[in-house]
């Protein structure tokens, strides 16, 4: 599976992303738009973005993986993709510790968290990390490997 993102994308949070924010972005010819603000596990917004365009990549920047637990984002991973198939990516990550006070052992529960993805079939081509430290970044280099990717 490979999701073409294009040359130039645009960051906005979800909720500036109107119907007529996106139609113009999308006719401007940008290749992705970066959904941030943390969305909701079902992911209603990004479904939203991909019914209203006809080619534009969605991506969340970041569903925050302390916010919903892995199932609730896999089932709408799952969803997403079988209807818009080739236009998304699940941009995940660990947040900020002051997003959340259950903040420990932030590196054992996104390992956690990829896991249980695994488990639930949402293909790591499919899947995008935030890294803000070294041992993520090894973590995703391994997974890859070992997916054969």
């Amino acid at each position: 599976m490979s999701i073409e993102l294009g040359k130039v994308g645009i960051w906005r949070h979800s909720s500036g992303l109107t119907p007529e924010v996106v139609a113009e972005v999308e006719a401007l010819g940008y290749g992705t738009i970066w959904v941030g603000g943390s969305p909701p596990g079902d992911l209603a917004v990004v479904e939203h973005l991909l019914d209203t365009t006809e080619r534009i990549t969605v991506a969340t920047g970041i569903v925050n993986v302390w916010k919903d637990d892995a199932a609730t984002v896999a089932a709408s991973y799952h969803r997403i993709a079988a209807r818009h198939p080739g236009r998304f990516l699940l941009g995940l990550g660990i947040g900020h510790p002051e997003a959340t006070r259950e903040y420990q052992r932030p590196y054992a529960t996104l390992v956690r968290y990829l896991d249980q993805l695994d488990d639930l079939k949402v293909p790591a081509e499919g899947r995008l990390l935030a890294a803000l430290g070294p041992r993520v970044l090894r973590r995703r280099a391994r997974r890859r490997r070992l997916a054969g990717g």
